[in-house]
């Protein structure tokens, strides 16, 4: 090992991001103001909503909704796989029950 001070790292480009997206949905966009929702000035107009979606297209569904019925059915195809001699008869028939009313609602 060396005696004194460590050298400076090698020096790094500097990091290039991309410019922020103003969009945050296909058919939503956001339009950057610069002066604060308060000031004086022209009447804003209000947002526009999104319009609804196409005939035959489902709506997205929230994160977390999908992470619980994933959790969900997971847990009880769990209990049904590794339970079948471990639990009762009744109780190990409830846990597929489980799982297909969790997929049936999510």
């Amino acid at each position: 090992m060396r005696n004194g001070p460590k050298p400076p790292p090698p020096a790094r480009a500097p990091l290039r991001l991309p410019p922020p997206s103003l969009t945050t949905h296909p058919r939503r966009t956001i339009t950057p103001t610069l002066r604060p929702p308060d000031a004086p000035g022209p009447p804003r107009a209000p947002p526009a909503e999104a319009p609804p979606a196409p005939p035959g297209e489902a709506p997205p569904v929230s994160l977390a909704e999908a992470l619980i019925a994933f959790f969900f059915e997971s847990t009880f195809i769990g209990l049904w796989i590794f339970g079948w001699d471990k639990l009762p008869k009744k109780l190990h028939l409830a846990t597929i029950w489980m799982v297909s009313i969790g997929t049936i609602l999510s």
